[in-house]
């Protein structure tokens, strides 16, 4: 049985790591057996806007887009208040077991 949730934190800041962090978060979202039928992997994605670099956040959610992938963003409201930080932003990665 493969992962309930795949959390990646502080992960998109250098372009040449987005081509491998993506393949990483679609093989292991289409869980063990990679058949992605099976079961869907909750995946969230969390950057800090003061840390990135912009370039390296457009290639990620443009290399998403050409996987038939989205992020929606986790409304701020959403999370507790120990962990808002005006700089994060959380995204739900959608479709994810489904492009593997």
């Amino acid at each position: 049985r493969g992962p309930d949730l795949l959390l990646a934190v502080d992960c998109i800041y250098d372009e040449a790591a987005v081509a491998p962090l993506l393949s990483s978060l679609c093989r292991l979202g289409a869980g063990d057996s990679g058949s992605s039928a099976e079961r869907r992997v909750e995946t969230v994605v969390a950057v800090d806007e003061s840390y990135r670099r912009p370039a390296a956040l457009a290639l990620f959610m443009a290399s998403l887009e050409e996987r038939g992938l989205r992020a929606e963003p986790v409304a701020e409201g959403a999370l507790h208040p120990d962990i808002r930080r005006e700089s994060v932003r959380i995204y739900r990665l959608v479709g994810l077991a489904t492009a593997a």
